[in-house]
């Protein structure tokens, strides 16, 4: 099925979270999480682009050990506040079919791993014929998944996703562009490896399966704009599983978007192996105060730009010393991040239900931040400069005083009519598509000759 979007054709944007941990309600969190709603609300003043937020993605980790009270309390906490103010709310007893979710490594029951599942699978597996024996035969695929049943269980009902813990693909259309969201669960084989203390030590061990990402990679292979998103970085995936995974879905996919390492550095990636972008969201929240900067709590907003071929990562930080989510500078410059648009992404033919300016360079893009300008403007107008006080007012108009004068209610609009004389040809007026343009000429032919009479008039009184 494939949802349509709303907004300006030749734009796209999106809103990108990872890394919520949710354990239970604390005081610290909600802190961070009414500061990351009042940055959403006020979004258009980092932009005016991005008020028009199209789907939301969160690249794994809403819960903290894979518990449905957990994603309950994170759907409550963090996921409808997000939708609302961003406009993606569903109605009442519908599915929040613009928001995006992949499971990470918080996201399965370790309990279940120990407990449940045979001992072949509590180990890592360390072949692709291992690899492609469990994933290929359904049955054996559904026990692997079995550590994933609350995650499944609550984003299924949730958002509607038909398979949100394996190779979930979501669908959207953009004007005329065809979207492909495809979602891998990267973490199926977590918590396996432990070190010599017995802690859990995933580096180096994950895998995706090469079996996940063929079949549904050749299922989306007719979208325009295909968006890859797992939770974790090719790093940490088992050098023979990435040596598959990595460099197919960097020549296949437009973006690759992931969480996990909470630090959220944007990568262009241009190789024999393709084009694509890799966009790191951050931590939503991982502490309110943290001792490494390097992992702040982050996300950003994404816009790409079909019109100029530029897409832009607006990328916020967390900063409990202003309380507030801010530009992140330590990233980026002015915490924007200015990059081409991959060559492999599918151009368009214009979509005619948007106007477009491209002989004076003005893309419907700029158009939309100038109207936003404009209207901002407009209001800063009013609350500005609307209201007279009326307190100095004499004395014997001290009544009038008591109430304030608002500007607009005196404001008096400027009307112009013409006049077309009784005599005048409804042919000489034309059409009347083009009446307008023939009073013009009419009335410039009319100033031209009183101004040449009043010229002649001038010199006759000078020759006398």
């Amino acid at each position: 099925m494939i949802f349509p979007c709303g907004g300006i054709m030749s734009g796209i944007t999106w809103i990108h979270l990872s890394d919520w941990h949710q354990k239970g309600t604390d005081f610290d969190r909600q802190v961070v999480r009414d500061a990351l709603i009042k940055d959403l609300r006020e979004r258009t003043i980092i932009d005016p682009i991005l008020g028009q937020v199209d789907f939301v993605i969160f690249s794994g980790d809403l819960a903290y050990n894979g518990e449905f009270n957990e994603y309950e309390t994170a759907r409550k906490e963090l996921l409808e506040p997000v939708l609302e103010v961003v406009g993606l709310k569903p109605e009442t007893n519908q599915k929040a079919d613009r928001l995006f979710i992949v499971p990470g490594n918080h996201d399965l029951s370790r309990e279940c791993i120990c407990e449940m599942l045979p001992s072949q699978l509590q180990q890592t597996l360390n072949s692709d014929e291992l690899v492609q024996k469990w994933l290929t035969d359904d049955k054996k695929r559904a026990r692997i998944l079995e550590p994933f049943a609350a995650y499944r269980e609550f984003v299924s009902g949730y958002t509607g996703q038909e398979s949100p813990d394996y190779a979930s693909i979501l669908r959207l259309k953009k004007g005329n562009r065809k979207i492909a969201l495809l979602g891998l669960n990267s973490a199926w084989m977590c918590a396996r490896n432990k070190n010599a203390q017995g802690e859990v030590n995933d580096y180096g061990f994950m895998l995706v399966g090469e079996p996940q990402v063929h079949d549904a990679l050749a299922e989306i292979a007719d979208a325009d704009l295909r968006i890859v998103v797992l939770h974790h970085p090719f790093d940490c995936q088992s050098t023979l599983d990435r040596n598959h995974i990595e460099a197919r879905l960097e020549r296949e996919c437009h973006f690759i978007l992931r969480g996990h390492e909470h630090n959220p550095k944007v990568r262009c990636i241009r190789s024999t192996d393709g084009e694509s972008v890799i966009i790191p969201a951050g931590s939503s929240y991982n502490r309110r105060n943290v001792t490494d900067s390097r992992y702040i709590n982050a996300y950003n907003l994404v816009h790409l730009d079909f019109e100029s071929r530029k897409g832009m990562v607006y990328l916020r930080r967390w900063s409990d010393s202003q309380n507030r989510w801010i530009e992140d500078n330590d990233s980026h410059p002015r915490g924007i991040f200015t990059f081409s648009l991959p060559k492999n992404l599918t151009e368009q033919e214009p979509d005619t239900s948007t106007s477009s300016i491209p002989a004076s360079g003005i893309t419907p893009t700029d158009t939309h931040r100038l109207k936003a300008a404009e209207q901002r403007y407009r209001d800063l107008l009013l609350e500005t400069s609307d209201i007279i006080n009326l307190a100095n007012l004499p004395e014997q108009d001290r009544h009038l005083a008591q109430r304030q004068l608002e500007l607009r209610r005196l404001y008096v609009p400027l009307r112009v009519w013409i006049e077309v004389g009784v005599n005048q040809e409804k042919d000489e007026l034309g059409q009347m598509d083009k009446s307008w343009e023939l009073l013009e000429q009419h009335r410039a032919i009319s100033l031209r000759a009183l101004s040449k009479k009043n010229r002649k008039e001038i010199h006759e009184n000078v020759t006398l």
